[in-house]
């Protein structure tokens, strides 16, 4: 639901539409000398001087009061007041683009244990989602290795160089600092590298299964952070220039009738969908 500001007098408009209806009916009875069942219509006279006169073209209209019940006749004080529009329509609930994580591989190997093997399992930042044997993993560790054993027989600066080369090859991999000082530490390459998750939220999509071959063109995993989504709705393109950014939005659902969400517009397709006539906002 997006509020609008234009703004009407509604009373004013429901008396202009009833007087137009009035003397609608006064000019049909006026040529085929018949009367509407249930409406009464005086004969015309002259107005009192007391009274105010008649606009021209108008005439007074008494409606039998079970006839004003079927046909929804109100009655209000004409008064000009500010008058809030709503466009109302359907939205779909999304993930948040901005908080979405597709997680992929940077080398390849045999997916060997899956820490993380529901949909819509809940994680947090740096959990373990899956073990992979990777043969270039293991061969870059005894790369970085080799490097520190040359490096203390041998401490020359290029030496250093190749160190911190092989170094940020396993960080590039994303593997953690505190694994590569430990490997630094005890010497033992480690057989397995752990995938970790990059944020915290909710298994949108598993693809990975135990003892597949997975490459860094694979997609494994889709996480979401839902503490924030988007709701998109399909505007008419008429009802366009009433919506801008920032404004207010307010979500309801079926299922929680209680409660509403406040919101508000973050984006505007810029294209109409061209059988619908409708933009997604």
């Amino acid at each position: 639901m997006l509020p609008m500001t234009r703004h009407i007098s509604l009373g004013g408009l429901a008396i202009l539409l009833f007087a137009i209806v009035a003397a609608s009916v006064r000019g049909a009875q006026d040529h085929s000398g018949h009367q509407m069942p249930g409406m009464t219509m005086p004969p015309a006279r002259t107005p009192r001087s007391s009274a105010a006169p008649m606009p021209s073209g108008y005439a007074e209209v008494q409606i039998a009061p079970e006839v004003q019940q079927r046909i929804g006749v109100t009655i209000g004080r004409v008064e000009k007041s500010q008058l809030m529009m709503n466009i109302r329509t359907v939205g779909i609930v999304q993930p948040n683009e901005t908080k979405v994580a597709h997680i992929h591989l940077k080398t390849e190997g045999w997916v060997e244990k899956l820490f993380i093997a529901v949909t819509g399992q809940k994680v947090k930042a740096g959990d373990p989602m899956l073990s992979i044997y990777s043969p270039a993993f293991f061969a870059a560790q005894r790369e970085f290795l080799a490097a520190l054993q040359y490096k203390r027989t041998a401490p020359l600066e290029a030496q250093r160089t190749v160190v911190e080369t092989t170094r940020q090859r396993l960080a590039l991999w994303d593997v953690p600092k505190s694994t590569i000082d430990e490997l630094e530490r005890t010497g033992r390459p480690s057989k397995s590298l752990i995938l970790r998750s990059p944020i915290s939220g909710t298994i949108l999509e598993k693809k990975a299964f135990e003892g597949q071959y997975v490459i860094p063109q694979a997609e494994l995993y889709v996480v979401a952070d839902l503490s924030t989504v988007w709701v998109q709705a399909k505007v008419f393109a008429y009802e366009l220039p009433h919506i801008a950014l920032g404004m207010p939005a307010k979500v309801t659902f079926p299922s929680l009738v209680d409660r509403s969400f406040e919101g508000k517009v973050v984006f505007i397709e810029p294209v109409v969908e061209e059988a619908a006539r409708t933009v997604q906002v």
